[in-house]
């Protein structure tokens, strides 16, 4: 069973770091001195666990934060496990930091992976810039205001063609 906590202000951020590390540096080579930042001090954090029912047992296998930047409200740093993608862990944390950030913001600002463009797209958010590179990764800027945030549904944009087909 997959569930959310989020980790606010002064509380303990080295399980979302570790999830972070293993994603960004160790797998996407990012330069372990440029993945934290001055915004982790400031943001909430998500933290998806894996957690066997039966025993209680909990394991990190995604992290977002949300923040409030230059740019506005922030939501990045979004990064699940490998062995838990394809699972939606990361549509479940989106959903969850989409609806904590509405709760502040009036639109959420994203510099998305551009190999995941799509994915966000899904949620309303839309390309407002060209693409750019950090840390060796092409990025864009995307945005979503609260009132178009969208929610798929959970079989995806061609569910109603596969429901009439069965």
């Amino acid at each position: 069973m997959i569930q959310g906590t989020w980790l606010m202000q002064g509380e303990d951020l080295s399980v979302p770091m570790e999830i972070r590390k293993k994603v960004f540096v160790e797998e996407q080579h990012v330069d372990p001195a440029h993945e934290q930042d001055a915004f982790d001090a400031q943001a909430m954090h998500v933290v998806m666990w894996d957690v066997n029912p039966k025993t209680d047992e909990k394991r990190p296998v995604g992290t977002g934060r949300i923040y409030y930047g230059d740019e506005g409200f922030m939501m990045g740093r979004i990064c699940v496990l490998p062995e838990y993608r394809g699972q939606r862990v990361g549509d479940l944390m989106t959903r969850l930091m989409l609806w904590k950030a509405s709760q502040f913001a009036e639109q959420i600002t994203i510099h998305a992976q551009t190999a995941v463009k799509g994915f966000y797209a899904r949620y309303g958010f839309r390309q407002t810039g060209e693409a750019f590179m950090e840390e060796g990764i092409e990025h864009i800027r995307m945005q979503v205001k609260k009132a178009e945030i969208t929610f798929p549904s959970e079989c995806g944009e061609d569910c109603a063609k596969r429901m009439v087909e069965k």
